[in-house]
């Protein structure tokens, strides 16, 4: 049964886990949480929901790490950190790793983006070690970072070629880029001053400039409006009540657009110019650029959610 939502209008496209045998026959799942997926493999279910249908399709990605789904130990998750349609809405792209619980084995060059083509089922891996991304608006430039031994640099990829090019190194983590609308900037957050704050990046000046100077916490994931110079991001306090915030290029105002006392994470643009974004166990809430309006779609998500450009298809990571 598809889980019902407020809006019986928006399509559902799920990305869930579920648990393989050797043969690769479904068995009953673990109940998942983002960062608590299943404990063999992994592949990806499409679940299209509309006003008076329901139905779902499967597809194996048993490419995704490149080995047999058998091989991986019971103790084995797959953890998902990023996801974004393209701008056409054509194909999704998504970051994910596979590690043990206690991320033990980890090693950076897990981190890996893929692509994904509901169409043609054809899932690709676009580079290694990679974790947060940006989609330009010409479906082929791609802005991502990528960890290396002492942080994160910044690259910019041509994905019809595959040709990769660093373009912002520097001692600490510079993380989560977002490309402006006409490619010329992008935001990211960055720890070089000792705390994560925003900044952008001029592609043709190199000019790097702050727009966040927080002493009430880290500045993470900001994310460029398609429409305007305007920056969404979330405030990290310590208290775990994470607040949506509203910013420019130029970082000349900081507004609080949740102002609560719930926990609201991982915020990005809808086709109308809103915000949506993920609140406490996984509400996926929808508010107005001045933060009214605050409205529910769906009822619980692991922790990632972004609509289709379209704005018909809700693309998140489920729980279920």
């Amino acid at each position: 049964m598809c889980r019902k939502i407020n809006r019986s209008s928006y399509i559902i496209l799920r990305i869930l886990e579920f648990c393989l045998f050797a043969s690769f026959s479904q068995v009953p799942c673990m109940k998942t949480r983002l960062g608590q997926p299943c404990s063999i493999g992994l592949i990806i279910h499409i679940k299209i929901c509309g006003m008076k249908k329901c139905f779902g399709k499967f597809v194996m990605a048993s490419i995704l790490f490149g080995f047999p789904w058998a091989a991986y130990p019971q103790e084995t998750r797959v953890v998902f950190q990023d996801i974004e349609w393209s701008p056409t809405g054509d194909f999704i792209a998504f970051s994910a790793i596979k590690v043990k619980p206690d991320w033990s084995d980890y090693s950076k060059d897990g981190w890996r983006i893929y692509t994904y083509n509901p169409k043609t089922n054809v899932l690709a891996s676009l580079c290694n070690a990679c974790v947060y991304f940006s989609i330009l608006t010409d479906g082929h430039q791609i802005v991502y970072d990528k960890v290396n031994e002492s942080g994160k640099d910044i690259y910019i990829m041509d994905m019809l070629t595959g040709t990769g090019q660093r373009v912002l190194a520097n001692k600490g983590k510079n993380a989560g880029p977002s490309w402006s609308p006409d490619g010329s900037h992008f935001v990211f957050y960055s720890d070089e001053g000792g705390n994560e704050e925003l900044f952008t990046f001029g592609l043709k000046s190199g000019e790097k400039k702050q727009i966040t100077k927080r002493t009430d916490g880290k500045s993470y994931n900001p994310v460029w409006s398609p429409f305007s110079n305007q920056i969404v991001y979330y405030l990290e306090k310590g208290d775990n009540k994470d607040q949506i915030y509203l910013t420019d290029m130029d970082g000349s105002f900081q507004r609080n657009l949740t102002n609560d006392d719930h926990h609201n994470i991982f915020p990005s643009w809808t086709p109308d110019g809103r915000v949506i974004y993920v609140r406490d166990k996984g509400e996926v809430m929808i508010m107005n650029v001045d933060g009214t309006n605050k409205e529910r779609i769906l009822g619980k998500s692991g922790g990632l959610a972004v609509l289709s450009p379209d704005g018909k298809k809700l693309l998140f990571v489920a729980d279920d």
